[in-house]
């Protein structure tokens, strides 16, 4: 497979040129893009199974992503993402499981992952998780070649008090406020597009493993539950 370098000046010319006559004559451009994500996330599924064999069988159609955008709800209606990503990750990309998320956008190419929008059962049981087993959930984010990647949790939608139930002088109840447990880590974008992304991807996502295991374990408990 070759390297498809261009991946980025495609994206950031689509962000300028979001419409259907601009993306029908580069259509081309595209379909080169494509092959190299199917290549991409394919690498990434067979890479991650060796260390974390939990994702099981997936394909690369599981992992990837539509380049048009759902508008029907949407003040902005421009038709196509100016990004992509491949999200490796037990059951398939709309799965509730915690998994391996690989991002392109110029500007924010990133790698990391985690439990991203998990319903109200399970994000309540990930809550508890962190509440019962906190000197573990420490260690892992403490863990050298992990801290190396990622400084702490993502902040995105953090909660501004804590969540009813749990006793406000808990060490870490910070980590509670959180509605998403991610991690993120950019990336030189002159990887963006290499064969090299590969290799470095699978190289973070495998410190990434007790993060990811630590929150697929309460995901099992509502699952396995019949709670969800």
């Amino acid at each position: 497979m070759t390297d498809c370098p261009e991946i980025l000046t495609f994206f950031s010319e689509l962000a300028q040129n979001n419409h259907r006559e601009w993306f029908q004559a580069h259509k081309l451009e595209y379909e080169k893009i494509k092959k190299y994500l199917n290549h991409l996330a394919q690498s990434l599924i067979e890479g991650i199974h060796r260390f974390d064999p939990s994702v099981g069988a997936l394909r690369p159609s599981d992992c990837l992503y539509r380049i048009n955008r759902d508008i029907r709800f949407k003040t902005d209606k421009s038709p196509y993402k100016t990004f992509t990503g491949v999200y490796v990750v037990r059951g398939g990309k709309k799965s509730p499981y915690a998994g391996y998320y690989l991002h392109i956008e110029p500007g924010n190419c990133f790698v990391g992952g985690g439990l991203y929008a998990p319903e109200k059962d399970i994000l309540q049981s990930a809550r508890m998780e962190i509440y019962y087993n906190y000197p573990v959930f420490k260690s892992i984010l403490d863990d050298p070649k992990f801290a190396k990647f990622f400084n702490g949790l993502s902040e995105m939608e953090k909660l501004s008090r804590p969540p009813r139930g749990f006793p406000i002088d808990f060490e870490g109840i910070e980590f509670l406020k959180h509605k998403h447990f991610v991690v993120a880590s950019l990336y030189d974008e002159k990887l963006a597009g290499r064969e090299q992304l590969i290799s470095y991807a699978l190289n973070v996502f495998k410190v990434m493993k007790p993060f990811v295991d630590f929150f697929n374990g309460p995901v099992d408990d509502v699952i396995k539950g019949g709670e969800y």
